[in-house]
């Protein structure tokens, strides 16, 4: 069941009580991939999608949806090569690795209900959208673009049509800023998690929600590491320097 890397290749449907050497084979990545994974999540309307992700190489992957079960119809997330997709029941989003349709570093949204394709980003020098930085849950998306090093956490509304990205400011000046889900099992929407820290400021863990979109969030301050000098006797600065 192995791929020739030495990661799972091979995904059984297992229920609840049965053993493993009785759940049934769904996917079989080629002995050639690096590894193959699934997950199961459930739609706002309430169905249930599996989902099969065949990864290449790292960096490469191919995911299919399974609206009704491994084995129905199948909904595949095009994605250019050397890229990875972020996604939920009706929209994917991905950082191009290649210059294609789009050039290098593009920031990809699309629909799958309408085909529709957003770029929400475009690069240019010294800019960048990190791929591991995309959230995407039924209403909202979160990414964060680094300009210069400084990062930018942006947000888009995916029920509103053509909504335009709007920035989410730290409630701290940070050099380096992430964002996951407080809670993996938790309400798909949020709450969500924003860690902070700077060249003289520790690590800082922020809860907080879009219950009431961008303009109405607050945080809350859940956890920090202790400092370990008295950083506000610095002043940080950028400096570029041209040859």
């Amino acid at each position: 069941a192995a791929t020739r890397s030495g990661w799972p290749g091979r995904i059984h449907r297992l229920s609840r009580g049965m053993a493993l050497d009785q759940a049934p084979v769904v996917y079989e990545a080629a002995h050639e991939d690096l590894l193959a994974y699934a997950h199961a999540f459930q739609a706002p309307d309430g169905q249930v999608i599996e989902a099969t992700t065949q990864v290449r190489v790292i960096g490469d992957a191919n995911t299919v949806l399974h609206p009704n079960g491994i084995g129905g119809k199948k909904v595949a997330l095009e994605t250019p090569k050397d890229t990875s997709a972020t996604f939920t029941a009706d929209h994917y989003a991905y950082v191009s690795a290649e210059d294609g349709p789009d050039p290098a570093g593009s920031l990809i949204l699309h629909t799958i209900s309408d085909g529709a394709k957003r770029v929400l980003f475009a690069p240019k020098p010294y800019c960048s959208v990190r791929e591991g930085s995309i959230l995407i849950s039924a209403r909202w998306m979160i990414w964060i673009e680094t300009d210069h090093m400084e990062p930018t956490v942006k947000v888009l509304d995916l029920r509103t049509p053509d909504d335009t990205p709007t920035e989410l400011a730290p409630p701290v000046q940070a050099q380096a800023i992430m964002i996951s889900r407080h809670d993996a099992e938790g309400a798909d929407d949020g709450p969500y998690q924003m860690v902070t820290s700077g060249f003289v400021t520790p690590p800082t863990t922020w809860l907080f929600d879009l219950d009431k979109g961008v303009q109405g969030v607050s945080f809350e301050k859940i956890t920090a590491r202790p400092s370990t000098f008295d950083g506000d006797a610095f002043d940080v600065q950028l400096l570029k320097a041209t040859s």
